[in-house]
């Protein structure tokens, strides 16, 4: 085989080992962000939940009133 092959086929091996470690490491950030999600939405109690759905109401009602046009 010539040199030229030789060089071609370990690039290749070589691109191909790191290819493997970043997706490694691409797995493992996935299970963390799984794992923070979960803690996350742990967080979420029925009180919670209610106070975040009247924030959001006052919101769109600010949202609403800043939007509606002046009668001038």
């Amino acid at each position: 085989m010539s040199d030229d092959k030789v060089n071609i086929i370990h690039e290749i091996n070589r691109l191909n080992l790191e290819l493997k470690k970043k997706l490694e490491v691409i797995s493992k950030w996935r299970v963390e962000c799984a794992q923070v999600e979960l803690e996350f939405l742990k967080l979420y109690t029925p009180e919670c939940v209610e106070i975040l759905e009247s924030l959001k109401e006052i919101a769109d009602t600010n949202i609403d009133s800043s939007t509606e046009p002046d009668n001038c």
